[in-house]
């Protein structure tokens, strides 16, 4: 049994902007602000409040007989939320609301069974319900207008069941085929409630996947696993938000929506490939390598053509270690992965973007003699993100104008190279003296930051600046002691 605790308190309790009258526009030239603009500009923005959160759980496991085993898990937690608002200098709550009395509380239970009904076969099954109650208090905190609604309970059941059984094949290879199922049920939206902002919403998103692996332990020299996962996910009727309060189901998606509804891909259908390997391979005694790749891709369907469609993923990896001598040894790696999705804005963009990182390292430990542990390594890291942007032919003017004034999003790319030094010196059987040194160098170029030798400006004529080279140096001297 367990329980933690959470108490956060924060003296600032809100951040009270000071806008102009005039902003400059996207393309840099100054506009004047309308006044009711600007007076919703300059409203306290209010900062993380006081809060606590209290958490209690219970674990066991039984075994039923000698090849299968039960265990289970209890929990409950409880958050809360109840600072004053005129003590943060927040003013205009409704008439008898001193602040929100937030409360959420959290049920969770799993219970699990690992068996081998078979000498060459083991199964394992579990599930697991979560249930996040928002019990806040509804006022009506939004006025817009003559209109007004409520704040929104937004509570959440989620059920995970997985069921794996796993098969000896032989002395070397090991089968498992395994089913993940994920049930998301957003429960009701609140009546008095309104949503904007947003094109669709689901109550309840669905997921089953299936895996299979084969594995081969290691004999001799080598070992290894493959294994291929695809899941779907799909979802119940699209909810479309209501002009006023509420929202309301869309029979026909494909004719419900406006043609520029943009849809979540956390809630759009979809089908996850994913095949990974895994081998290590020992040579000789001395050497050993480790190697890694994996591949998946997200397919979305959703009722419109502005959303994410695509998503792909890549990651390979290698390292090793050779062992010089009985006191020395040498290790390193190298590794490059890639993300990219494509997605359609309304407005005729068409967004590409691509995340590449490469990285590796070489480090070798030792010891320089019987009380002497020396080591160190060299490591470097090099990301880069790249925007394609384009437009479609239903872009309008002033897209094509800007996108022609600025040739897009320039790319991000981010730099470390790292040295780190060690030694160690044994003063007695108990006690040790280690040094450490650290020498980084970062490069960070950003155009949100800094653009060929431009400041980022923003609307106000505020600059922002970051230096894009920064070194840093580190040296520690530490004291070991220990004790029976």
């Amino acid at each position: 049994g367990g329980y933690y605790g959470s108490f956060y308190n924060n003296s600032n309790g809100a951040l009270r902007p000071v806008v102009p009258g005039s902003l400059n526009g996207s393309l840099g030239n100054l506009l004047p602000l309308s006044a009711g603009l600007q007076g919703i500009l300059n409203q306290p923005v209010a900062l993380p409040p006081d809060n606590a959160a209290h958490h209690f759980d219970i674990a066991g496991n039984y075994a039923l007989t000698p090849t299968m085993r039960a265990n289970f898990k209890l929990a409950y937690s409880r958050a809360t939320q109840d600072q004053d608002f005129v003590g943060t200098g927040l003013a205009g709550a409704p008439a008898g609301v001193f602040s929100l009395d937030g409360k959420v509380n959290t049920t969770l239970a799993q219970v699990g069974i690992s068996a081998r009904p078979l000498p060459k076969l083991s199964v394992i099954a579990e599930v697991r319900y979560e249930d996040k109650d928002d019990k806040t208090p509804l006022a009506l905190y939004n006025v817009e207008g003559t209109s007004s609604y409520t704040n929104r309970n937004y509570s959440r059941q989620r059920t995970r069941g997985k069921l794996e059984g796993s098969y000896q094949l032989s002395s070397s290879y090991r089968g498992t085929v395994g089913v993940d199922y994920e049930l998301i049920d957003r429960q009701d939206f609140t009546p008095s409630s309104a949503v904007a902002g947003i094109s669709a919403l689901r109550y309840e998103t669905e997921e089953t996947s299936f895996r299979v692996e084969l594995r081969r332990r290691m004999t001799e020299t080598f070992s290894g696993a493959i294994s291929f996962i695809t899941s779907d996910r799909d979802g119940s009727t699209w909810l479309r938000p209501n002009s006023g309060l509420g929202v309301s189901p869309v029979a026909d998606p494909a004719t419900g929506f406006f043609s520029t509804a943009i849809f979540s891909p956390t809630l759009a259908d979809r089908r996850r490939d994913k095949i990974k390997l895994l081998a290590t391979w020992q040579p000789t005694e001395a050497l050993s390598l480790q190697f890694s790749a994996e591949d998946g891709r997200d397919k979305f369907s959703a009722p419109s053509a502005y959303a994410v469609r695509r998503a792909d993923m890549d990651f390979y990896n290698a390292d090793f270690n050779y062992v010089v001598s009985s006191a020395w040894s040498v290790n390193g790696y190298a590794s490059r992965s890639k993300q990219s999705l494509d997605q359609a804005r309304p407005g005729g963009y068409v967004i590409g973007y691509d995340n590449t990182s490469t990285a590796f390292g070489l480090g070798v430990a030792g010891k320089a003699g019987e009380k002497i542990d020396l080591g160190g390594n060299v490591s470097y890291l090099n990301d880069k993100s790249v925007y394609a942007q384009s437009l479609d032919v239903t872009a309008a003017g002033a897209n094509a104008a800007l996108l022609a004034a600025t040739g897009g999003l320039p790319d991000i790319r981010f730099q470390r190279t790292e040295v780190r030094l060690f030694g160690k010196y044994a003063l007695s059987k108990r006690s040790s003296m280690r040094l450490d040194g650290i020498y980084q160098r970062v490069k960070f170029d950003d155009w949100a930051y800094d653009y060929n030798g431009l400041p980022f400006t923003f609307s106000d004529n505020t600059t922002l600046s970051l230096q894009q080279v920064q070194n840093v140096t580190f040296v520690g001297l530490t004291y070991v002691y220990t004790w029976p």
